[in-house]
């Protein structure tokens, strides 16, 4: 987010931005001034949705993750903050305002409809403005948020660690509210977007995640947070081990997985300030879920 962050540490390999809109993705239909006057913005009914309930359950000898091609298919929807937009009941404060660190922004469990709890009812962070505003990011809302559905593609780097790795990520360019700011390479990009991922994987032992981007990035496994990189930042890097998982908050729980057992993973992205967007995650997990797993609210 900020000019000069760092997204990758020295002998990181290089960006690979392979990604792509799902077959079925809404389209705001933005005019140029990007007054976002869009039509529908949201995602078409030709998507297979997933119905995993968000539970472990046992798996069948490990042959779900080889029975298809995982799908990593989550949701995008873009907000925006600009002076002077139109209609301006669409801007929200949450994005491009403070900058800072803000970690425990979200409560250590995982909600009930797989969505992120806000951890300060009634109250406020450093980088947000309560509740209200908060649910607006993982929740399509209409005249707030304009969603689409997006995919990315892992990319083998070694040692059994696939890696999609983007150090310009701004998958939404052209669309929804449309573009608004000028990025650190010199051109307009469409910031202030949030994205929701949802998959499942088979945990067989001795996995690992790494994940390293800005702004807000909040991992949960097993619906328990493990990465926490809450705030208004520039590009910060958590990795973890699957075999001694703790829950990132400050009791740091064990968080303990049993082999041959499927899992949900679920990631939570935001892109809230200038001038730049990093996204990269790097891991060893084999997904297995064949279909999106799209929740619009």
């Amino acid at each position: 987010v900020l000019v000069g962050a760092t997204g990758l540490p020295a002998g990181c390999g290089s960006s690979n931005p392979s990604s792509g809109f799902a077959p079925g993705s809404g389209d705001s239909g933005a005019g140029a001034d990007g007054s976002g006057t869009g039509d529908d913005g949201g995602s078409g009914g030709d998507s297979q949705f997933g119905t995993f309930d968000g539970n472990p359950h046992p798996s069948d000898s490990g042959t779900s993750a080889e029975a298809c091609s995982p799908n990593l298919t989550g949701r995008l929807r873009d907000f925006v903050n600009k002076p002077g937009f139109t209609p301006a009941s669409a801007r929200d404060i949450d994005f491009e305002n403070v900058v800072a660190d803000d970690r425990g922004i979200v409560a250590t469990g995982l909600g009930p409809t797989s969505k992120p709890v806000y951890a300060h009812p009634g109250g406020a962070t450093a980088t947000t403005h309560g509740q209200t505003l908060f649910d607006y990011w993982y929740r399509d809302t209409t005249g707030t948020n304009i969603p689409f559905d997006f995919t990315i593609m892992l990319t083998p780097i070694g040692g059994g660690v696939s890696s999609y790795d983007n150090q310009e990520f701004f998958p939404l360019d052209g669309r929804g509210w449309n573009d608004e700011y000028v990025a650190d390479d010199g051109n307009m990009h469409n910031f202030s977007f949030t994205f929701e991922l949802h998959t499942t994987f088979e945990y067989m032992g001795g996995e690992v995640f790494t994940f390293i981007g800005d702004d807000d990035v909040f991992v949960f496994i097993d619906k328990k947070l493990v990465v926490d990189l809450g705030g208004v930042h520039g590009a910060e890097t958590k990795a973890i081990q699957l075999d001694t998982l703790l829950t990132d908050d400050a009791a740091m729980t064990a968080v303990t997985l049993t082999k041959g057992t499927t899992y949900p993973l679920d990631i939570f992205y935001n892109e809230r300030h200038t001038v730049a967007s990093h996204f990269r995650m790097d891991t060893s997990i084999v997904f297995n879920n064949c279909n999106p797993i799209i929740v619009p609210q």
